[in-house]
């Protein structure tokens, strides 16, 4: 067996962008296939994933805590456009770790080298958008 090791290191914000389709197209495989349940309309993914990219690269580029704020309350919208659809936390949960999920593998893929720094900062937003939509779901699901 052979082992390919990449010299360079690829900012993960640069692999984002540059591969932001692929990911989408993997993250939209992932989600068909794993779920026992319909998938949300591709209408409201569409929104949902595309943003939280961008805003992962402007998070991942700056490097600052306050952005990830802004991932969690778009998260939270897109958590209540989800609520709306009947789905449940746990398909808000997955959605957001196949995305991290898709990123990761093409990374390994491509032999890409991503820093350490850069996997646990991409860990952290992924936890701000499900921080982000569980507290939207925990509002959503309360009695009025």
């Amino acid at each position: 067996m052979s082992v390919s090791i990449a010299t360079d290191v690829t900012m993960l914000y640069e692999f984002v962008e540059r591969h932001r389709d692929e990911i989408i197209k993997r993250y939209k495989a992932r989600d068909d296939r794993s779920r026992s349940v319909p998938s949300p309309d591709h209408a409201r993914i569409d929104h949902g994933v595309p943003v939280f990219l961008h805003q992962l690269v402007s998070t991942l580029r700056s490097g600052a805590d306050l952005s990830t704020l802004e991932i969690a309350r778009t998260a939270a919208l897109h958590g209540h456009d989800l609520l709306l659809q009947g789905f449940g936390l746990s398909q808000v949960v997955s959605q957001y770790r196949d995305v991290g999920k898709s990123i990761t593998d093409l990374a390994l893929e491509l032999n890409a080298a991503i820093t350490t720094e850069d996997s646990g900062n991409l860990e952290r937003c992924i936890d701000a958008a499900i921080a982000g939509a569980a507290n939207q779901f925990g509002r959503g699901r309360r009695p009025s």
